[in-house]
């Protein structure tokens, strides 16, 4: 659930991308999916959630922060 990674869609057996018909399973999404449920919004604006998701824009170049996501 911490760690988010974008896959595009990519099938990594073939190193293709996904096609019609293909199934997409998400595991790290349906945890971090169930985590806020269960959670709540403090599940998704604080936390290990709120952590994956500052990581993620600070490693893009993005500015959103954890003291950003703590202001919703």
């Amino acid at each position: 659930m911490v760690e988010m990674v974008a896959d595009g869609g990519l099938d990594e057996a073939r190193g293709q991308p996904l096609g019609p018909g293909d199934r997409l399973v998400q595991h790290d999404l349906a945890a971090t999916l169930r985590h806020v449920a269960a959670s709540g919004a403090a599940g998704f604006y604080a936390g290990p959630v709120a952590r994956a998701i500052a990581a993620s824009s600070r490693a893009g170049g993005g500015i959103l922060t954890l003291a950003d996501l703590a202001q919703y």
